[in-house]
């Protein structure tokens, strides 16, 4: 069972779905799903009032930083390794999943990461 604080939170995330899926429908809003665009419900400060709207969308492109060693004994011993000609692969999927554990008071109802890895 949702707590207070967690329903009011779904109480508000739900009233600003029905308000975009409202303007979406009345006020006839073409988004192009398929051509990337996605529907955007959001505060607009200079009008004071909320916003329905197509807008392209954004994937932030992420950079990652290698890793340098300057540690000359680590890197010694690292190339003194076998090569194993293996890869390891991870990726993240966010899984909207029930946690059950006899260890909590109630269940976990949040997103949750999941890891996949191969080899």
């Amino acid at each position: 069972m949702l707590d207070e604080e967690e329903v009011l939170k779904e109480t508000e995330v739900f009233k600003h779905l029905f308000m975009a899926l409202q303007d979406f429908i009345e006020k006839d809003i073409k988004v192009d799903f398929e051509a990337g665009e996605t529907l955007v419900h959001r505060y607009g400060k200079q009008q004071n009032t909320w916003i329905t709207h197509a807008a392209p969308l954004v994937i932030p492109e992420r950079k990652y930083l290698i890793p340098v060693l300057k540690d000359e004994l680590l890197l010694s011993r690292i190339a003194k390794q076998k090569n194993t000609g293996t890869d390891i692969e991870m990726d993240i999927a966010y899984v909207n999943s029930t946690i059950r554990d006899k260890r909590y008071e109630r269940h976990s109802h949040s997103f949750s990461q999941n890891y996949l890895l191969s080899y």
